[in-house]
């Protein structure tokens, strides 16, 4: 009773000193205090000293202003690309006259409103002031007359001042200074040290005022210390404190690495709040280091929370200690080949092969492959995989190392599905820049009939052709295959026509096998895309949480046929976050409802036929099918 009246008390005078902002507490955050629920994706968060909050909000297009304790009070911006305009914003700063900054990442600019929401100019980029070639610049931060941003496209963090700019980590990841992913960054303080977290690298990078690196610190890992994909950094009373995100926290480090403690547990059910953690991207603090914000785009919330009393915690969050339910996170992605299904798991880095033959149709686990690492059969950046129509190869795309590695598949057993570790046995692996010297990403992608390779070089804006043999590329993109603003998915079909899911545009593209655009579908958000066997389009909407159905048309366009996964009736899906999508055994279709984190086989007409994935997601969002929905996590006997 005592801990929370102090509790209370801390946040209620948070910000109140005529003096400036005390000292930060010498214990530690983490109690929670309340939530800002019903978010469209926030990526971002800035808390003011009186308590209120920008929360950027990434499908929304839009920054929206909330009091201390009460809803929304005002917002700014909109879907597009004209003035006062975003698309997909996906960073957000404060300067000190308390104007906003926010990184338009699909529009590659930086952009300044008032601290009221009012349009003023573009800041940095077409049309700007300063233009750098942006390319999906994110995470921002402002102080004493410097703007720092990262430029993620091209893999480096771009400082500001008076006019002109200068560079951290050029040179890609193995040079001095190198940077893979830089996602997020923050000022140490007003001399410009900063602080950039590298989501590929899984590390915090520290420069000193002239750009010269300092230290890097954490690595791939899930013990304290340790990072799985660190998102978002603030920087407050000799404190840095760090969003990691897969790992579901926040730890707190001196600015010389040493951990002093963490806050967050991992939520494990739907929607599971009051201090659980679920992905936190951005962590915002107060002045006085009195309580801070965590923004969770994947929860769609933002939380406040406040001082804690006692001496501070470590928490071991190894998955290998927290049971097959809750440590079973399924990837974004999917491909399927008759029995046989390939998904990724993000946190282990490895590949999981599903067989779909069991009588109940929920999808089995009978094979792991990969994991975490550089050597062959090995990944540290998985994004994606892709069957052969037999099902006898698999491909796997490693987007950090630029790599693609095949696997040869064994038989699934008559008998039904059976654990066989040893059903997926490594083939080769190439590095793509090999090939391409200049590819800038690797994303997604799609393995044609013959044995060619498509790969979405997504920060190139481009479509890469591997040859059958793998022994040369060359790139699609050009004069008639439109560029993507933001590829996401690929996929192909039996007359050679290729679909770009255009996350950037809003769009699929479908273009013929000569090159030639044939088709747009505009107004959808796409999180992947597959063709089922009558040649119709299957588009996962993530923001319409739907699975949509587009007929082919004489003219070689595409009409709207209808959609799935909206749960209108016993026994039907519903998805919250549809990914992945592949035709399955029968005519059936695999989703991916990452949202959920399961894997869904769907008949034609909306019914679920079987799920796999945590067991506290299936026994409360799955409805029961035929007894197939509810079984758990999916995994072969021995």
């Amino acid at each position: 009773m005592i801990a929370s009246a102090l509790l209370l008390l801390a946040v209620a005078q948070a910000g109140e000193s005529k003096d400036g902002p005390p000292p930060a507490p010498e214990g530690r955050l983490g109690p929670f205090v309340r939530a800002y629920p019903n978010l469209r994706a926030p990526m971002d968060v800035e808390l003011l000293p009186d308590g209120s909050l920008w929360v950027l909000e990434s499908d929304g297009h839009r920054v929206s202003h909330f009091e201390a304790r009460a809803g929304r009070i005002g917002s700014a911006g909109s879907f597009g690309d004209g003035a006062g305009e975003l698309r997909f914003p996906r960073g957000l700063a404060i300067d000190t006259g308390g104007d906003l900054l926010v990184s338009d990442t699909e529009n590659d600019r930086v952009v300044r409103f008032s601290a009221g929401g009012e349009f003023e100019r573009v800041e940095v980029g077409l049309g700007g002031a300063v233009d750098l070639g942006l390319r999906w610049p994110e995470g921002l931060d402002a102080r004493a007359g410097r703007l720092g941003l990262c430029d993620r496209g091209n893999r480096r963090v771009v400082v500001i001042e008076e006019g002109q700019a200068r560079f951290l980590g050029l040179g890609g990841p193995l040079a001095a200074g190198g940077l893979l992913d830089p996602i997020d960054l923050c000022f140490l303080d007003d001399e410009g040290s900063a602080a950039v977290a590298d989501a590929g690298l899984h590390e915090v990078v520290v420069y000193d005022a002239e750009g010269a690196e300092r230290l890097r610190f954490g690595g791939f890992g899930h013990f304290p210390g340790q990072f799985s994909r660190p998102s978002g950094l603030d920087f407050v009373g000799g404190r840095l404190y760090v969003a990691d995100s897969d790992n579901h926290r926040v730890q707190v480090f001196t600015p010389g690495g040493e951990l002093l403690y963490e806050w967050g547990k991992h939520a494990l059910a739907p929607g599971q709040g009051d201090g659980h953690l679920h992905y936190p991207g951005a962590v915002a603090m107060l002045e006085n280091g009195l309580a801070a914000v965590v923004a969770e785009a994947f929860a769609g919330r933002v939380q406040y929370f406040g001082p804690a009393v006692g001496p501070p915690e470590l928490y071991r969050t190894d998955p290998a200690t927290l049971g097959a339910d809750s440590s079973g996170h399924v990837g974004p992605v999917v491909a399927a080949a008759g029995r046989l299904v390939a998904t990724i798991e993000p946190e282990t880095q490895e590949v999981h092969l599903h067989d779909l033959g069991s009588r109940s149709g929920t999808p089995i686990l009978v094979c792991r492959a990969g994991g975490f690492g550089d050597r062959p059969g090995q990944f540290r950046g998985l994004v994606d995989v892709a069957l052969s129509a037999d099902g006898e190869r698999l491909l796997a795309l490693d987007g950090r190392d630029r790599r693609l590695s095949e696997f040869q598949v064994g038989a699934l057993g008559e008998d039904g599905p059976r654990m066989d570790r040893r059903l997926a046995a490594f083939a080769r692996s190439i590095d793509l820049t090999g090939l391409v010297p200049d590819l800038a990403s690797a994303d997604a992608l799609a393995l044609a009939p013959d044995g060619r390779v498509l790969v979405m070089d997504a920060a190139g804006r481009r479509v890469i052709e591997v040859a059958a043999d793998w022994g040369s590329a060359r790139t699609l993109s050009g004069e008639r295959v439109p560029a993507p603003r933001r590829g996401v998915d690929l996929a192909l079909d039996k007359s050679g026509r290729l679909a770009l899911a255009d996350q950037g545009e809003r769009a699929v593209l479908i273009v013929d096998a000569d090159g030639v655009l044939v088709a747009r579908i505009d107004d959808v958000d796409p999180g992947g895309i597959a063709f089922d066997a009558q040649g119709r389009l299957l588009v996962t909407d993530r923001v319409q949480r739907a699975l949509r159905i587009f007929t082919p048309r004489e003219d070689g366009g595409f009409a709207e046929a209808g959609s799935l996964g909206r749960g209108m009736g016993a026994g039907v899906a519903k998805f919250r976050e549809p990914r992945g999508v592949a035709l399955g055994q029968e005519g059936r279709l695999v989703v991916i409802d990452f949202g959920n984190h399961l894997l869904t086989i769907v008949e034609a007409d909306g019914r679920l036929v079987g799920a796999s994935g945590p067991r506290a997601y299936l026994d409360e969002l799955v409805p029961k099918a035929g007894g197939g929905a509810g079984e758990g996590s999916g995994e072969g006997g021995q």
